[in-house]
């Protein structure tokens, strides 16, 4: 018997309708939940267990950056042919999704129980972007079980898991305080930054954003805002720019661009490749990124990052009002005195 669709997202899940043409499904390999339209969910059966892989993916870190993504048909087509994470940022997030599941401080977490209906295996599945068999339900054999267990493998010889097997042949694992507290030095060393590191175009036409839009939005939170190039220093500029975001607390990348003259005399969006680039590296190093463009140019953005929930400001004091909300929702108030 076939699969339903929305069991090649989640299996077993739990979903109901949101609104005509939306459904909202939730289960343990999409970290949370995702509300998919009838015309993406019709889509869903031709996609290859690699596409189903990375759309889930995708979908897991929509729900870990706070947002339940819409996934309609254009959200498949771009998360379907999205990058990835590397084996160290898939190490790091199962370590952290298994640290979430514990019960207790060390405690145990069971893998391969297939009477469990919330399993873990299958998020680590997910997070690690891993094929499994078209019915995404039992990995108890075959590749995609020793994939996960490659992971596992990796954190216990770093001295961050330790496994048992018990009674019925059940593996389960749990965090050493080695583990713990290398969890607690990555969000310690984010958490305790007071910057923000913005990328952005920075044409003269940005000049009145940046003053009554960006500057006070983020201040009015309690962080610091940084520019590149307003800040001084004596390194390379892509070094520099890499070190700073190591640095920040969160990073704001807002794709407004220019116009240039195209041969036929009409004119097109240049997209900005360094806000690109800057909002990839930040992803990848587990930094929260908040997405901003002009209302108006919202087509324009590459369909790797359109899937993201963008703030569509339509002038400096919008963008001022909804910047510091979105900053407070996500991030929490930050420590600097709000001006």
């Amino acid at each position: 018997m076939p699969a339903s669709p929305l069991s090649l997202l989640a299996n077993p899940n739990q979903n109901g309708p949101v609104g005509a043409d939306a459904v909202e499904v939730r289960g343990a390999q999409l970290g949370g939940a995702c509300r998919i339209t009838s015309t993406a969910e019709a889509r869903l059966p031709h996609l290859s267990e690699h596409e189903l892989a990375r759309v889930r993916y995708a979908i897991w870190k929509n729900n870990q950056q706070g947002s339940v993504p819409r996934v309609d048909y254009n959200y498949l087509e771009r998360a379907s042919q999205a990058r990835g994470p590397s084996f160290e940022q898939a190490a790091i997030d199962m370590l952290g999704a298994i640290h979430r599941r514990s019960s207790r401080l060390g405690g145990l977490v069971r893998l391969y129980d297939s009477q469990q209906r919330d399993r873990a295996e299958q998020e680590l599945c997910t997070i690690g972007c891993i094929n499994t068999k078209q019915e995404n339900d039992d990995i108890n054999n075959g590749t995609a079980k020793h994939q996960v267990q490659f992971y596992i493998d990796y954190l216990h010889a770093q001295g961050y898991l330790r496994k048992t097997v018990a009674d019925g042949g059940f593996s389960s694992v749990g965090l050493t305080p080695a583990g713990i507290i290398y969890l607690e030095k990555l969000q310690t060393k984010i958490a305790e930054s007071q910057q923000a590191f913005v990328a952005m175009w920075f044409g003269a036409p940005m000049g009145q954003v940046w003053q009554d839009g960006f500057d006070p939005g983020i201040r009015g939170a309690g962080y610091s805002p940084m520019r590149i190039d307003q800040h001084t220093h004596q390194n390379r500029i892509d070094d520099e720019i890499i070190a700073q975001i190591r640095r920040s607390r969160f990073l704001v990348s807002d794709f407004t661009t220019g116009h240039v003259t195209t041969s036929s005399g009409g004119t097109e969006l240049v997209p900005r490749g360094g806000v690109y680039f800057e909002a990839g590296f930040a992803l990848g190093l587990g930094i929260p990124v908040i997405w901003t463009i002009r209302g108006d140019q919202i087509n324009g953005l590459h369909f790797d990052t359109r899937q993201y929930p963008h703030i569509l400001w339509n002038d400096a004091a919008d963008l001022r009002t909804q910047l510091h909300a979105r900053i407070v929702a996500l991030i929490g108030q930050g420590p600097l005195p709000a001006v």
